[in-house]
């Protein structure tokens, strides 16, 4: 007998939807104890443009009413970490009738990036953005995802819209192009990079002119996720981010993730992420000093991504505990955890199944931790107010 289930409207959209309590929010934080806090608990990294969440407004209202955190991180353009995923991404660009990817000729490409930008991607972009910054919701927006050019078939780099297989502009055949052309003059890793920064420039104007003044204050930017770049590209990315949004984007609110430690000139223009940290060794090993110099002092952020662990994932309570509470006295600014990335079996929280909802799988987001998100929330105010533990 097939399970009859029974789904939330599509169309649920509060008219005043919760917002995070105030005492938690990122911007109190920082004015009650002079420096930020960003508590993100919550990890979906394909929110913005994945087809299986199938209301948003409702798990957002939950991670707002469970006080369950303060911000979350998405992945702006569409990634594969496995290729089973692929087929709930939508497109970002359009495509031509032999299914390759429509872009502009690179020297053009800033001013028609937004004829060959898929119309439906970008709206559902905007729209998921707009859903979380409303609730004041520090929303984390991760530029480039470094695992999306991985070398694994199928999938990832193959059917990646810079590799030249899939377009007709003559972009680099090195899956790392999109950031070896800083520092690489030829031709088509030129042309890779002429259509990096365009796209990257094109999304974040559209993001800033979307949103309200208040509404910009609770977007903070990430160049790359787990990205291997250095000090050249990541230049370039600030003098993208400073000429779209400027001072509404400040320092504090900059960040970049990378596999190794970061370059110290990295710390003066955005604030290091260290992922892999799952135990109090691993935080010891890499992530115990934050970034030093003679007379400057950087602080760094905490990840639980890429962390591995059978039958663990998300760390257990007790170790986040630990690990929020080394981190917020050693002086960095972030922690992250898994919540919603890697949970039952790492199968993405599937609500249906094959044999009752075929090719409409959805995210189950009751099987999320959502108390032990909230105790994690709750130790952070004690934290932040000073408290004795």
């Amino acid at each position: 007998m097939m399970t009859q289930i029974t789904l939330p409207p599509q169309n649920y959209s509060p008219v005043f939807p919760a917002e995070v309590k105030k005492e938690l929010r990122v911007y109190e934080i920082k004015k009650r104890t002079g420096r930020p806090f960003f508590l993100a608990s919550m990890f979906i990294p394909e929110m913005l443009w994945t087809t299986r969440i199938y209301n948003l407004d409702m798990v957002l209202d939950k991670f707002v009413t469970m006080e369950a955190g303060n911000s979350t991180r998405v992945f702006l353009f569409p990634s594969s970490w496995d290729a089973k995923y692929n087929r709930w991404a939508t497109d970002i660009f359009l495509t031509d009738i032999n299914g390759e990817f429509i872009m502009p000729y690179p020297d053009r490409a800033d001013l028609v990036m937004w004829k060959c930008i898929n119309p439906e991607w970008e709206a559902q972009v905007i729209n998921r953005i707009k859903k979380v910054v409303r609730r004041k919701i520090m929303l984390i927006v991760s530029l480039w995802d470094n695992c999306s050019f991985h070398q694994r078939s199928p999938g990832f780099w193959k059917e990646n819209f810079l590799n030249p297989w899939n377009n007709n502009i003559s972009t680099s055949n090195d899956n790392h192009a999109y950031y070896l052309y800083a520092t690489d003059t030829s031709a088509q890793m030129q042309n890779t990079g002429k259509i990096v920064e365009a796209l990257t420039r094109y999304m974040l104007n559209r993001i800033h002119e979307s949103l309200t003044i208040d509404e910009r204050k609770y977007i903070a930017i990430e160049t790359c996720n787990e990205g291997q770049s250095g000090t050249a590209w990541h230049l370039e990315m600030k003098e993208i981010i400073n000429e779209t949004w400027g001072q509404d984007c400040p320092r504090w609110r900059r960040f970049t993730s990378t596999e190794g430690k970061a370059p110290l000139s990295m710390g003066k223009n955005f604030t290091p992420v260290t992922h892999q940290i799952g135990d109090m060794q691993s935080y010891l090993d890499r992530a115990l000093n934050p970034l030093k110099s003679a007379c400057v002092w950087y602080s760094h952020g905490i990840s639980t991504d890429g962390w591995h662990e059978p039958g663990d994932v998300p760390i257990p309570l007790a170790r986040a505990k630990e690990l929020l509470k080394r981190a917020h006295a050693d002086g960095h600014v972030l922690f992250e955890l898994l919540n919603g990335h890697r949970q039952t079996d790492d199968i993405r929280l599937p609500g249906a199944t094959r044999n009752t909802m075929p090719d409409k799988y959805y995210y189950d987001f009751s099987a999320m931790r959502w108390k032990e998100m909230r105790e994690l929330a709750k130790l952070l105010m004690r934290l932040t107010r000073g408290e004795k533990q």
